[in-house]
This record gives C-alpha cells, sequence and structure tokens, in this order.
C-alpha cells in the first residue's frame, strides 16, 4: 500500500519539475534547480493514497539576477488536483534553516528529490550540524504550527488537524531528547498507523475530538515551557558553524556554480 502511494509521490516530483522549469523559462529565470523535494507526510511516513503531493524547489540565481532584482524569488504555483510547487531562492533556504523551519529543515531527507547536480548532496553532509543549529527554534516552529491547528480546529477537517497534532507532538518530544532531526520527523513503531488512522477513519462520538486535541496541545505546550528553559544558555556554537556553511554554499553557488564545502 505505501509503496504505491510513494511511487504516485515520485512520479507527480517529477511533473512538478518540469513545471518548474517552464515557469522559470517563462519568467526569464536564468539560475540553476538546486533540488526539487517532496515536502509533508511522505517525508513523515504518514501518506496514504489521499495525501496531498506538494514540492519545494531551491533556485540558485545568476549574479546577474543578484544585482538587478529587489526581491528574492519566492513563488508558490497551484498545479492540478490542488498540489504546490513552492519556488524559493537559495538565499531565502538558508535563512529558513537558520531559524529551524522544519519545512524547509526536513528537504535534506525528503523522501524523492530531483537533482540537477552533486551540490545539494554535498550540502547534506552538514545536515545533522543545519538541523540542530537552532534547536529551540525548532520547537518554537513545532509549537507555532500546533497553535495554527488549535486555532483554526474544525469537526468538519478534524482527522487530518488531529493527525498533525499527534505528529508534532511526537517529533517535539523525540527531537527534544536530542534524537536526529530525521529520526524524529519519522513517525514509526505505531506512531505512523496511529496518524494514518486519524485521517482515514472516522470518530464517531464527535464530543471525544475536543479532549483529544486538548490533551495533545497540553503535551505540546509543556514541551515548548521545557524547551525555553532548557535552551536559555544554549551554547550557539553550531549555530556559527551551520551559518558559515550555508553562508559559504549561497556565495560559492551563486558565484563559481559550485558548493567547494
Amino acid at each position: 500500500m505505501k509503496d504505491n502511494v510513494y511511487e504516485k509521490a515520485s512520479l507527480r516530483v517529477n511533473e512538478h519539475y518540469k513545471e518548474v522549469k517552464k515557469y522559470l523559462k517563462e519568467h526569464n529565470y536564468e539560475g540553476k534547480i538546486l533540488v526539487t523535494a517532496l515536502y509533508g507526510s511522505q517525508n513523515y511516513n504518514i501518506a496514504t493514497e489521499y495525501s496531498d503531493v506538494d514540492t519545494k524547489t531551491i533556485y540558485v540565481p545568476t549574479m546577474e539576477e543578484v544585482i538587478l532584482q529587489d526581491k528574492l524569488l519566492s513563488v508558490e504555483l497551484n498545479l492540478e488536483n490542488n498540489e504546490k510547487a513552492n519556488i524559493k531562492d537559495v538565499r531565502c533556504f538558508a535563512k529558513e534553516c537558520l531559524k529551524g523551519n522544519i519545512n524547509a529543515l526536513e528537504l535534506f531527507y525528503s523522501a524523492t528529490k530531483i537533482t540537477e547536480n552533486f551540490n545539494f548532496d554535498k550540502l547534506q553532509k552538514y545536515a545533522k550540524l543545519i538541523c540542530q543549529a537552532n534547536p529551540f527554534r525548532v520547537m518554537a516552529c513545532a509549537y507555532g504550527m500546533a497553535n495554527t491547528i488549535d486555532k483554526t480546529f474544525s469537526v468538519n477537517k478534524y482527522q487530518k488537524q488531529l493527525s498533525n497534532l499527534y505528529r508534532l507532538e511526537r517529533f517535539m518530544e523525540k527531537y527534544f531528547m536530542e534524537e536526529d532531526f530525521m529520526e524524529a520527523m519519522w513517525m514509526d513503531n505505531g506512531d505512523d498507523m496511529i496518524c494514518i488512522n486519524y485521517k482515514t477513519l472516522p470518530i464517531e462520538n464527535k464530543e471525544a475530538i475536543p479532549v483529544a486535541k486538548d490533551e495533545y496541545m497540553n503535551k505540546i505546550t509543556m514541551l515548548f515551557e521545557n524547551a525555553k528553559l532548557y535552551y536559555e544558555n544554549y551554547d550557539n556554537l553550531k549555530y556559527k558553524q551551520a551559518k558559515n556553511v550555508l553562508d559559504n554554499f549561497c556565495v560559492q553557488m551563486i558565484m563559481k556554480g559550485e558548493f567547494l564545502g
């Protein structure tokens, strides 16, 4: 079952890649695609046949574009079946990584990705460092995502929302225990089936829905409050090292077209 889901997603990533290339050409962007990668449920091992197939593409501008353009490229293409193809300048990607943006960091471990060269693979060697560079901001990002779900919670779409709340609670707990980002992100040992069941099975007693939602939010809030105390005096050496890697990556890719490390 899961194999079929991921095979279909992989095919859609190829289509996204083609659409992104078409968009860049039509809008006179002459730089390079660093990577086009899946983001979302496929990367967490909780995808179903109904899961969205969304991608992020990291774009490396030319020197001329860097000098002449006022804004960094950041656009979202709406494709068929309500699929989204997000395109971001590599400098945006670097900033998001340093801010602990989970949706940026997960690209390092995407279930399916397309690269035009080996430069993203070279950067991926630093993935663990980058994913641990700003651990409190990673926890804050997960907490913020959970709060957004809490504020927009609706019994009409509770299945996906409860699935995401459970996933975020498990991610925060594992990441806070200093597990590898990928291990924290990947749902297994039954967590995957809990997330999938929330998304696919109806809950007959709708009175229990807010109770489950509040239970997860209470755990998420407690984890976030603990993180604030734990990381209060966090040594930022890893952050400095990760920033140096990402700064060098952006400069070298834009100026030379190759990451030298």
